[in-house]
């Protein structure tokens, strides 16, 4: 009985092995395939950049439902990120348009919930506040980077 498993085993095996061979790619020596190559992205760029206004739509989204759906403004900024993050990683020409038109709300309001935060309190009065300062200016820098990004790139988009 037990030599008849084991062969039974071998012999699964073997096919197993043979059928992998010939419907993947080890014989053409391809073996790993890149997340670049999966997502279909032709430039970091704009993965990037899609990620960035992906997470800070998402990140809207949650003031949002943390403020009691009380900042209409942020609806919208929310909703506009999410957008443009889809066409930026679809490339669709339509998202240069977004992303310029996003461009100036996402700047005046970080810059102007960093400038009412830091007079109402010092800029390092807590590790909290400090937190808060410092992601207010990354996402103030990716907004501006992100702009002139895909203003610069412009014409790849299709």
């Amino acid at each position: 009985m037990k030599a008849l498993s084991s062969k039974c085993f071998r012999s699964f095996s073997a096919k197993l092995i043979y059928y992998l061979k010939e419907h993947s790619n080890w014989s053409k020596g391809v073996r790993r395939v890149s997340l670049k190559s999966k997502l279909k992205v032709e430039r970091l760029g704009v993965l990037v950049f899609s990620v960035f206004y992906a997470v800070a739509g998402g990140a809207e989204a949650l003031l949002l439902v943390f403020s009691n759906f009380t900042l209409p403004h942020v609806a919208f900024m929310a909703v506009l990120s999410l957008i443009t993050a889809y066409g930026l990683f679809r490339t669709r020409k339509w998202s240069v348009w977004l992303a310029t038109i996003l461009f100036f709300p996402a700047t005046t309001f970080s810059v102007t919930t960093l400038y009412a935060s830091v007079t109402r309190q010092t800029f390092y009065p807590s590790l909290e506040a400090f937190l808060f300062h410092i992601l207010l200016m990354a996402y103030l820098i990716m907004t501006v980077a992100a702009f002139a990004y895909v203003v610069a790139k412009r014409r790849d988009f299709q």
